[in-house]
């Protein structure tokens, strides 16, 4: 009908809470900073999902990405794991309670043993052991985010302990400049080996976003929601090799309006799941809402979109 405009669902994501956190807090030279903040600052925690939330996102995740068993134990980190996600989750909620915006809280599953590894030191069993486990202390989000998937074992292990939740879950997944995972497999292998659990949507994520594109067409063939959350390092590799984020590099080129721009032509594309990863501010969710907001598409929480 002439003057009605249709509006397009996107359900639109947060940005690196973690770097941000990182930034607020002086660079602590912590290994697992972000929980060590939130467990003895956690008015920054607060302050960096409210402003993510002011920016435009519509769903939150929980500040857990690093808090994985077999991470804390290595970093010697001493606070009870239930008490760091309790608190991460109180956050959340204490939010939720305090505005009248709807936002949906993610839990997380991440990588066991770190990010960008092409086929982690573990057996299947042992990983799909820890997923059960880290599922159990989110028993209270609203849907669950398997993130930065690099290789098939790691993301079946995630896939199976989500699935048992009976909760909505969405698959990450992490692609190399050559197009390929880092374990060397295919976007397409790995959504094959994945697809019994049937996964509720699917990312790229933590990515370039010039990596982005090409990945789209391969997960848009799969009739599921799908979409991205890029990143603004210039390189991971000082992190795949163990040392601390505190020696990873922002991109200067990469303005909250060349995210935006970035970001809208994913939409543009079909792309209906869009946020930040790594690096990626409360500035630039905004300008990415503000610029999709422009062109008709009405930001919503992600489980809007997902069908269990």
């Amino acid at each position: 009908m002439i003057g009605v405009t249709v509006l397009a669902n996107v359900g639109f994501l947060d940005g690196g809470v973690g770097q941000e956190i990182f930034l607020r807090a002086g660079k602590p030279r912590h290994t697992l900073w972000s929980v060590e903040v939130m467990m003895n600052q956690p008015d920054i925690v607060r302050d960096v999902h409210s402003d993510y939330l002011s920016a435009g996102s519509r769903t939150l995740c929980l500040n857990t990405y690093t808090a994985t068993p077999t991470r804390l134990k290595r970093a010697g980190v001493n606070h009870p794991i239930e008490s760091i996600y309790r608190l991460a989750s109180e956050t959340l909620h204490s939010l939720r309670a305090s505005t009248d915006t709807r936002f949906d809280i993610a839990g997380v599953l991440a990588p066991i043993e770190g990010s960008y590894l092409p086929n982690p030191p573990r057996s299947y069993q042992s990983m799909l052991d820890e997923f059960r486990l880290i599922c159990a202390l989110q028993p209270d989000v609203d849907l669950l985010m398997i993130e930065t998937m690099s290789n098939s074992i790691e993301a079946r292990a995630a896939c199976l302990a989500a699935k048992e939740t009976g909760k909505l879950f969405t698959l990450g997944i992490r692609v190399e400049s050559n197009g390929l995972l880092r374990s060397g497999e295919s976007v397409e292998q790995l959504l094959t080996a994945v697809n019994e659990f049937e996964p509720h949507g699917y990312w790229i994520n933590c990515s370039a976003p010039e990596e982005v594109p090409e990945a789209l067409n391969q997960i848009a063939k799969h009739d599921k929601p799908y979409g991205a959350y890029a990143n603004g390092f210039s390189s991971v590799e000082p992190l795949a090799a163990g040392h601390s984020v505190a020696e990873l590099m922002e991109r200067k080129d990469l303005t909250p309006q060349q995210y935006a721009k970035q970001a809208l032509d994913w939409y543009d594309s079909g792309a209906r799941l869009i946020g930040g990863c790594c690096a990626i501010s409360p500035a630039h969710i905004q300008q990415t809402a503000e610029r999709l907001s422009e062109q008709g598409a009405n930001l919503v929480p992600v489980s809007q979109l997902l069908s269990p």
